[in-house]
């Protein structure tokens, strides 16, 4: 279809719709009929596959909102509808929530219920406040059915029916019937080149490590509609309807109806490419998924996958040599770096850090020393055993040491190793005996990521520490203040077995160990030999570490770091909601910190007193199902809990203390707990919530509606703001509703009013602060508009009499020739039965606002998609320049989707009368032109985005 430029006024229109100022939509197809249940429950058709064998698979998915109450019971069963010996391979996964069943009854007889089929019974958890989501899959022969699905919450059989033109209809439109012949397939390749050959090629392969792969068909919301095992020469092969599909290769099999598994290859593999067919190129993202399109009549073919394994380096150590001493530079045998492919070959390394116990070192004639070494590594070619090709040399420091460099593997495919090797070259004295070295590292992440490391330190704290040198008596044979750099050294060690302590106690030579102790805060986090991956398996301050060969140990690693802090914070006292009502606990309360590192969470310690229940994500918990080992709740950058935590109070002016204990990303807790007090008072405590939330919304309307007229949207200009005030229970107790009419410039004499949701019964309500003037609105005792379904207030009913005309110009303050008249502010407040509607319920975001035209209650000018009134004249629907059908939910816009009315959430500075709006906003253009995209912020007063001689300004009268 091609594209259509629209005149300046419908750019004008569509960028509005597009800015959420015009509440308008765009429609995507949903291959999906859902209908509602009742009690909060809606059944939904969500797939129906014809599986080109005279069934078909069918998931209908099951929703509860979560409301409660005694229009909203928890789930006892739901019932569907099958002829009986029709249907078969029925099952049920429950995709959000906690909802439970005990079984799946395959009837036919199902009871109470008031036809056969087959059932889950025993649900619970869903419904009565618990909201959920559950898919039942089921198989039926014989041609698709009308069927009926059952709801059964407490006494309400709550029962909807689809026809086979709805399944018929979900089918269809998804593309999944029976098309034989209509298809795709592929291969899985054992790529030990990759793409280095800009090819998906190789050998077919099946178990890649003895684990079976599977090919996952998904459709275009990611959910699997096919599955099936790869076969012995690598292929598979899925018959399917037109449409466009994702392929995905793992060793998790999918499950048909269910969401993508995960993307998995077995330990050691990876993905090298995908492609659809046989020449040169790929999909661009290395994944294991690949998008392909099925036409009818044909199958897709080559949707191709590789796959290899990485290469693995080793550790290896050359033979000692002697220190030359000095600043002499000494080969690194190629020998020392060792590496392997198990599929391929390898064809570089990479030194990924500099060398310990060096000086410098030498790659293929550029010198490098540990100021200078590239942060990303120096990539070194290598024969196939993973021996370089260029020369490398070190100069060591001096004494009897092992330069140890670390390096990565890269095999033909491109693809390098997730290990790190060692190529390790000792070093030795003539005649000197050996000795022990080693770093303590103020290591704040821990054994997270299974290293000893992190910023070498003498001091915990302001506290020095000392290494002392123990037998296998443990007694002290040298003690030593640890260097401010965090290294130690004990030399002239006969070869043996020794244990080094760290401690803030200095051992005694000749005496036992002293306590293994650190300042209070301090904790030791891991001991280890070594600058690889791995520790001694106890974290306690000592470490085992022999001498040979007259040689000097080098690196035996100690980590320590700062506990975390909790902290006792008190939150803003609120009303005691009562009964059973949980409130929200502020996450704000619970203070925490860490000196070095960083909070990853918070532990619960035992349950709080006061509290008759809490919950927590979901979870609700009492004093006797609160787990032992209290509950850790995930926190986020700010240190406050990232999940919702809600406590049920005992009745009355009561604290709830929640203890706690901090977890930092070296996993260790806090010594002390902390207490987040929630404080709870009988009185009442209203809290305030306004829309929109930044200050004043405006509205602006054309009033010769169904006729499109000169479209400036100045006919009225509103401010609004709602000030909704709650209690604590989070039920609304009063609406403040303030109206600013700033300008009108129309003739008419128009009214104003506005309806609120059918959540709530107008009878309910008490309404004051309107300011009715004529005859033509005819209100209930209660302050609401009679005759209506919905709870309608009517604010003022002519303009003309809440703001005088100056006696010249058009309306009221849209010429700067005529005097400006003060806006007129008027007050509306809605009262509330306590208790009995909360902020949800009312959902103040979706009021109505619309205008009443020149006294005549019929004729009603609404936001674009918002329906009339019941006393609106729906005979004007679809004359003049007006498309709104009811039937298609299209309301007051006409052929090319422009309102008769704007809403935005600020204040809007209007055009003058008879000006259009792309004169006075210079960036309105392009932003309607480009959907949105650019200058979303058009209307603010920006350099270049105004003509101020088109806006309205205020004169000097």
């Amino acid at each position: 279809m091609k594209a259509k430029l629209l005149p300046v006024r419908a750019m004008l229109v569509a960028a509005l719709l597009a800015f959420n100022l015009l509440a308008l939509n765009a429609f995507a197809t949903v291959c999906e009929v859902t209908k509602t249940n009742g009690g909060g429950f809606t059944t939904t058709i969500e797939s129906v596959v014809d599986n080109c064998d005279g069934s078909h698979t069918i998931v209908l998915r099951v929703e509860h909102n979560g409301c409660g109450g005694p229009s909203c019971k928890e789930l006892s069963h739901y019932s569907i509808e099958a002829v009986p010996g029709t249907y078969s391979n029925v099952s049920v996964d429950i995709r959000s929530g906690i909802m439970t069943y005990d079984e799946i009854d395959m009837g036919p007889n199902l009871g109470g219920d008031p036809f056969q089929g087959f059932k889950v019974d025993g649900t619970s958890n869903i419904g009565d406040g618990d909201a959920g989501v559950f898919a039942v899959t089921y198989t039926l022969t014989g041609g698709l059915q009308a069927q009926q699905a059952s709801a059964k919450a407490g006494q309400n059989r709550q029962i909807v029916s689809f026809s086979v033109a709805d399944f018929e209809y979900v089918m269809t439109c998804a593309g999944s019937g029976c098309n034989e012949g209509t298809g795709l397939n592929g291969n899985v390749f054992h790529d030990i080149n990759g793409l280095t050959d800009n090819l998906v090629n190789g050998t077919g392969i099946q178990t890649p490590g003895g684990t079976a792969l599977y090919a996952n068909l998904l459709n275009a919301s990611n959910i699997v509609v096919n599955a099936m095992a790869v076969t012995s020469s690598g292929t598979y092969t899925f018959e399917v309807p037109a449409a466009t599909y994702t392929v995905q290769i793992s060793t998790v099999q999918g499950i048909n109806g269910s969401a993508m598994p995960q993307t998995l290859l077995p330990s050691g593999w990876v993905n090298t490419g995908e492609h659809v067919g046989t020449s040169a190129g790929s999909d661009g993202t290395v994944n294991g998924l690949l998008s392909a399109t099925v036409v009818t009549g044909a199958y897709t073919e080559n949707v191709n996958f590789g796959i290899e394994q990485r290469p693995v380096p080793q550790n290896n150590t050359a033979e000692s040599q002697e220190n030359p001493g000095g600043s002499i530079s000494v080969p690194v045998p190629a020998t020392t770096f060792v590496a392997s492919d198990a599929d391929g070959t390898v064809v570089s390394i990479k030194i990924t850090a500099f060398p310990s116990n060096a000086t410098s070192i030498t790659i293929n004639g550029t010198l490098y020393t540990s100021g200078g070494f590239p942060a990303g590594g120096v990539l070194v070619p290598a024969g196939e055993n993973g021996n370089p090709t260029q020369t490398i040399s070190v100069d060591p420091i001096n004494g009897v040491v092992t330069v140890s460099i670390p390096f990565i593997a890269n095999d033909n495919a491109n693809v390098s190793s997730i290990s790190t090797g060692s190529a390790n070259v000792p070093f030795v004295v003539t005649g000197t005996p050996g000795g022990l070295s080693g770093n303590v590292y103020h290591d704040s992440n821990g054994l997270t990521d299974d290293i000893v490391n992190g910023t070498g330190t003498g001091v915990a704290g302001a506290t020095v520490l000392y290494a002392n040198l123990l037998n296998s008596g443990n007694q002290v044979l040298a003690t030593m203040q640890v260097n401010a750099n965090g290294t130690y050294q004990f030399s002239n060690l006969a070869n043996g077995t020794y244990q080094v302590q760290l401690s803030t106690n200095q051992g005694v030579v000749g005496q036992q160990i002293p306590t293994t102790a650190l300042p209070s805060g301090w904790v030791n986090t891991g001991e280890f030999v070594g600058i690889v991956a791995g520790n001694d398996g106890t974290v306690n301050g000592l470490i085992q570490a022999a001498v040979a060969n007259n040689e000097i140990t080098v690196n035996v690693n100690f980590g320590i770091e700062q506990l975390p802090l909790a902290g006792t914070a008190t939150a803003t006292i609120q009303q005691n909601p009562g009964g059973t009502i949980t409130v929200v606990v502020p996450p704000q309360t619970f203070v925490d910190s860490d000196p070095d590192g960083t909070v990853q969470s918070i532990r619960l310690t035992a349950f709080p007193a006061n509290a008759t229940s809490i919950s927590v994500n979901g979870t609700a918990y009492t004093v006797t199902t609160f787990p032992g080992a209290g509950i850790i709740i995930p926190v986020g950058s700010n240190g406050q809990p990232s999940q919702v935590i809600l406590v049920d109070p005992a009745d009355g002016a009561v604290t709830v203390p929640f203890p706690f204990k901090s977890v930092d990303n070296a996993g260790f807790e806090s010594l002390e707990p902390g207490l987040a007090n929630v404080p709870f008072s009988t009185e009442y405590v209203p809290v305030d919530n306004n829309f929109p939330a930044t200050g004043y919304g405006t509205l602006a309307y054309e009033d010769l509606w169904p006729g499109k007229g000169d479209y400036d949207f100045n006919d009225l200009v509103l401010d609004y703001k709602f000030e909704l005030i709650s209690n604590t229970g989070n039920y609304v107790d009063m609406i403040r509703a303030t109206f600013i009419i700033k300008a009108f410039g129309a003739s008419y004499e128009n009214g104003f009013g506005f309806q609120l949701s059918n959540n709530i019964n107008a009878a309910d309500l008490y309404v004051e602060g309107y300011n009715l003037t004529e005859s033509y609105v005819t209100l209930s005792p209660n302050g609401t508009e009679a005759n209506q379904s919905k709870p309608t207030i009517i604010v003022y009913d002519n303009a003309y009499n809440q703001m005088q005309h100056p006696g010249s110009g058009i309306g009221v303050n849209t010429e700067e020739t005529a005097p400006y008249v003060t806006p007129d502010t008027l007050v509306v407040r809605i009262y509330f039965p306590e208790n009995t509607y909360t902020y949800a319920q009312v959902d103040i975001s979706s009021f109505n606002p619309f205008i009443m035209v020149n006294k005549d209650r019929t004729v009603e000018v609404h936001l674009p998609g918002y329906p009339p009134t019941d006393l609106a004249n729906t005979a004007l629907f679809g004359t003049w320049e007006d498309v709104s059908d009811p039937a298609t939910n299209t309301y007051y816009v006409n052929d090319h989707n422009l309102p008769w009315a704007i809403n935005i959430y600020e204040s809007f500075a209007y055009p003058k009368e008879k000006q259009e709006v792309i004169w006075a906003h210079l960036k309105f253009a392009e932003w309607a032109t480009s959907s949105g995209v650019l200058f979303p912020n058009w209307y603010q007063n920006l350099a270049g985005y105004r003509n101020n001689s088109f806006i309205y300004q205020v004169p000097a009268n």
